[in-house]
């Protein structure tokens, strides 16, 4: 919190214990040990000295606890109910009222915690069923975040455009288990390697302000590729535009262009790194909001990954 206050967490297997310094680590008290609340420990987050959480578990049930008073008094803020082994597991906020829980749980469906207000209230979000194991959670803002997974299964990391109702592939990563976010424009995430992360826009390029005479999407070159290969297409009018990857399978892999871009000519690279060797489709769409059908263009191509 400070030069010289700082809280721990832990343990998994339990009992669950938070410990408090306030000499810089010399020494160390417990400020919590109450199992009629928390069994089991994985993770805190203080906003002040004094008001912070912790999750874990509760005879098989992720628990989120509260204190306003340095660890003193702890209240259980949330408790799930669904049968079986889960837990919270880590925490992330993104402001002092927006924030975040991961809930790592071995079937499905599923599940993130969302606060809007301090952590008080706490929502359930369901994720897609073949999130599992779930540990790592990180967001740069409300609509923008990711998380992975780590144990028996092998998780890479998906990511969410719109604060959690839809996640896809992110295209990097596997078994991630934590984000450290230093500002909106530093973050690290720790799994099967460190990854770093910074808002430079990467990967698309405006190779032409000239104003196309029509919509059009390019064969991506090279093709087959192996494992960066890239995509061109123009835009008449200033648009919002959404260049999408699926699978064969129609499973949408990658996000490569969500925003709205002026009239031009564009190149945009993609990674396939991370991906298994196969057909892809890339699909690309421009929206209009202020139109009847709201969409003025849409085409679909297919590219070959041979590694």
């Amino acid at each position: 919190m400070d030069e010289n206050v700082a809280y721990a967490s832990g343990s998994v297997q339990g009992p669950g214990g938070i410990i408090k310094t306030t000499d810089k680590g010399i020494s160390w008290t417990s400020v919590f040990s109450d199992t009629t609340l928390a069994r089991t420990l994985v993770d805190c987050y203080f906003w002040t000295a004094d008001s912070g959480i912790a999750v874990g578990g509760y005879l098989g049930y992720a628990v989120v606890i509260k204190t306003t008073n340095g660890g003193t008094y702890w209240e259980t803020v949330h408790r799930t109910n669904r049968p079986g082994s889960e837990w919270g597991w880590k925490i992330h906020f993104i402001n002092r009222q927006v924030g975040y829980v991961s809930i790592k749980r071995f079937a499905n469906p599923t599940f993130i915690l969302k606060t809007i207000n301090g952590g008080i209230n706490w929502q359930e979000i369901s994720l897609p069923s073949n999130i599992v194991n779930l540990e790592g959670i990180g967001f740069l803002n409300e609509t923008t975040g990711w998380v992975g997974g780590w144990g028996t299964f092998i998780l890479p990391t998906y990511e969410t455009t719109n604060g959690g109702s839809n996640w896809h592939l992110a295209g990097w990563g596997y078994n991630v288990n934590r984000f450290r976010f230093l500002s909106d424009t530093i973050a690290y995430a720790v799994g099967d390697r460190v990854f770093k992360y910074s808002n430079e826009t990467v990967g698309i390029n405006l190779i032409s302000s000239e104003i196309p005479s029509s919509f059009q999407l390019h064969q991506n070159y090279p093709n087959p590729f192996n494992p960066v290969t890239f995509i061109n297409y123009e835009l008449p009018i200033t648009n919002y535009v959404s260049l999408k990857v699926f699978d064969i399978l129609g499973n949408e892999v990658a996000i490569l262009v969500n925003e709205k871009q002026n009239a031009g000519s564009y190149s945009v690279d993609f990674d396939g790194t991370n991906f298994s060797s196969g057909i892809y489709f890339y699909e690309l769409n421009v929206d209009d909001p202020s139109t009847s059908s709201g969409q003025v263009f849409s085409e679909v191509k297919r590219m070959v990954l041979l590694k």
